[in-house]
């Protein structure tokens, strides 16, 4: 048996009664488990296997795939919330496919899980604003190590160039960007993610 912290990013059902489960972990990274039963009346999982629900999994090891049998789950912190917030359940469904994009299956990725966990915390509570998404891509090249500095946010106006350094940071910018200023600050973000990741710059997160 194994045991760790997770996350449940996605899930679909494998028969009538069990379901795929997929989960984000700092010490496993991501994780593929079986969940035989889990739908039937009754279950010891019922009601604790929702989109973003994090606690402690238990798991036995497969010796022949990396499709693991869920033994049980342990819920810590409910995303129960975000059924009133649909806006950051969809930020939280994209954040997912950047972290399928730059991870492998059992590889560990602390700082991009990390970055996750930071933003999923702030997600269940904060209600969505207009500069969340590109803020989240931003911290995102952060978290592979691909920070970006000031020679490399010279096609940014200064003031830009500021608030985005304060975005990198998670402080807050001296002025915030109108529309327009979101607009390029926005552009700059995906053309940093594509050069860097190989992702497509449309990969939307707003």
């Amino acid at each position: 048996m194994l045991q760790t912290s997770a996350c449940l990013i996605r899930k679909h059902r494998y028969s009538e009664s069990s379901l795929i489960l997929h989960w984000f972990s700092r010490d496993l990274g991501r994780i593929k488990t079986m969940a035989k039963g889990a739908l039937r009346p009754g279950s010891s999982l019922g009601g604790r296997l929702d989109f973003f629900n994090e606690g402690q999994i238990v798991l036995s090891r497969s010796k022949t795939s990396d499709l693991h049998a869920l033994r049980d789950f342990d819920l810590g912190s409910s995303a129960h919330g975000l059924a009133a917030k649909p806006e950051n359940f969809q930020r939280l469904c994209r954040m997912v496919g950047l972290v399928e994009a730059v991870t492998e299956i059992e590889i560990p990725a602390p700082e991009v899980f990390l970055w996750f966990e930071k933003w999923r915390g702030w997600l269940l509570l904060h209600d969505s604003k207009p500069e969340s998404g590109v803020q989240v891509e931003l911290t995102f090249l952060k978290a592979l190590g691909l920070q970006p500095g000031e020679p490399e946010l010279h096609s940014l106006p200064p003031a830009l160039q500021k608030t985005v350094l304060c975005w990198l940071h998670r402080t807050k910018p001296p002025s915030a960007p109108d529309a327009e200023g979101l607009r390029q600050i926005t552009r700059w973000t995906r053309r940093a993610l594509a050069q860097h990741t190989g992702l497509p710059s449309k990969n939307p997160l707003h």
